[in-house]
């Protein structure tokens, strides 16, 4: 696994305008390649909420190549800052999964929207998964409405990374938690 911290040039955050810029997409292939090279397979990318602008832009504008597939969780759906089906339709070809929380209460990554997303992908991905979690805590951590705690799975986020980790290794996984 490799996490990505934004570069040097981004230390204030990476926004929706840098995530979706070639200079982004340069330096994700880089680690990619890196990765490909390292462990001989192709990666899975994952992004959270504005992270999953990332995801989304890479496999589009790399038209999948050295991406095994993408996690988009709690995935960006609306708002002032865009979605993730602002994209290029009918590109992404690599398995998807989305998870999401019923009770986010994001106004970006809304429930309600999810099937938005799904239908958009379902347009070209060889395959798309859900796993829809529900109950927990879903209090605000902070002002923000993506400071809620079922926008971050506080309450399942062991159950939510093992899900994860089993649809990426090809095992059985729910499609609720609590299942």
């Amino acid at each position: 696994m490799a996490l990505v911290a934004p570069p040097s040039d981004q230390v204030a955050g990476m926004d929706t305008k840098f995530r979706s810029s070639e200079q982004h997409v340069l330096d994700i292939s880089t680690v990619i390649n890196y990765l490909r090279e390292r462990y001989e397979r192709d990666v899975y990318l994952h992004g959270h909420c504005r992270s999953s602008f990332s995801p989304a832009n890479v496999a589009t504008e790399l038209k999948n190549h050295g991406i095994a597939g993408i996690i988009l969780s709690s995935p960006r759906s609306r708002g002032r800052h865009g979605a993730v089906t602002d994209y290029e339709e009918g590109v992404v070809k690599v398995p998807i999964l989305l998870v999401q929380h019923r009770n986010d209460a994001c106004k970006g990554t809304l429930y309600r929207y999810l099937n938005d997303v799904k239908r958009f992908y379902e347009k070209s991905s060889s395959r798309v998964d859900v796993i829809i979690v529900s109950g927990g805590e879903t209090g605000s951590t902070g002002p923000s409405s993506c400071q809620n705690k079922a926008h971050s799975f506080v309450s399942f986020r062991k159950e939510t990374a093992q899900a994860i980790a089993d649809w990426v290794k090809g095992n059985t996984f729910p499609d609720s938690i609590p299942d």
